[in-house]
């Protein structure tokens, strides 16, 4: 039977048993964990906003997200899966784990979205429309940066795209601000063009940036290393 959840503060908020649990518009806050035992969840239909804003540990299940807020504190651990977001992805509080369920993360909305600058395991833009903007600092990537379709802006905010995987690595062909190379493996840049407008760091692993016939363009307008 199809359900409909209004958007109020939830502690422990459960989805179990059959149908369609379609989340109201406006935000859904959850402050202790959001767990999914049956059913199929829908938080795009309303354009909700789910914000996990407890101040202690937290599970965040893989299903498709609206707008995806973390706040207030704790430890906010993606699960194991696919977690798709077809908004804003925001951080202004708590610490992101988004790498122990070795999780993917699909910026997959239509229009301009804005990415949050956590240590990813694996990273997707999948869906034309709009400009996918990384937030300032530092963005990690521990397993693969794949862009199927969209425009992505890393320079914007003078984003660091860290590839900090212990293993073999996909580098997405994209212009960045600062790019670097840390921990181990060989990190392989996409066929096309890869654009540099700041410093490419190598602290660790191994560059590749021939088997794909890549170029790298260093097309910034102050010293580059």
């Amino acid at each position: 039977v199809a359900q409909a959840v209004a958007a109020v503060n939830y502690h422990n908020l459960t989805m179990s048993v059959g149908g369609t649990k379609t989340l109201a518009s406006g935000t859904v806050g959850v402050a202790g964990n959001f767990t999914i035992s049956g059913g199929t969840v829908n938080a795009t239909a309303n354009n909700t906003t789910v914000n996990f804003n407890g101040s202690g540990t937290q599970a965040v299940p893989a299903i498709n997200y609206y707008s995806l807020t973390m706040s207030n504190g704790g430890t906010k651990t993606f699960g194991s899966g696919t977690i798709g977001i077809a908004k804003d992805f925001v951080v202004t509080g708590g610490t992101v784990d988004a790498t122990t369920n070795t999780t993917t993360i699909n910026i997959n909305g239509t229009g301009a979205q804005a990415i949050a600058a956590i240590n990813y395991h694996n990273l997707t833009v999948s869906v034309n429309g709009g400009t996918k903007t990384f937030a300032s600092g530092t963005t990690g990537i521990a397993g693969n940066f794949t862009l199927t379709a969209g425009v992505i802006d890393a320079t914007s905010n003078s984003t660091t795209i860290d590839f900090n995987g212990s293993g073999t690595q996909a580098v997405a062909a994209v212009n960045y601000h600062n790019l670097t190379f840390s921990n181990g493996g060989t990190k392989t840049f996409a066929s096309g063009t890869t654009g540099i407008a700041g410093n490419f760091t190598v602290s660790g692993g191994t560059a590749n940036a021939t088997a794909n016939s890549t170029t790298i363009d260093f097309n910034g307008s102050g010293a580059q290393a």
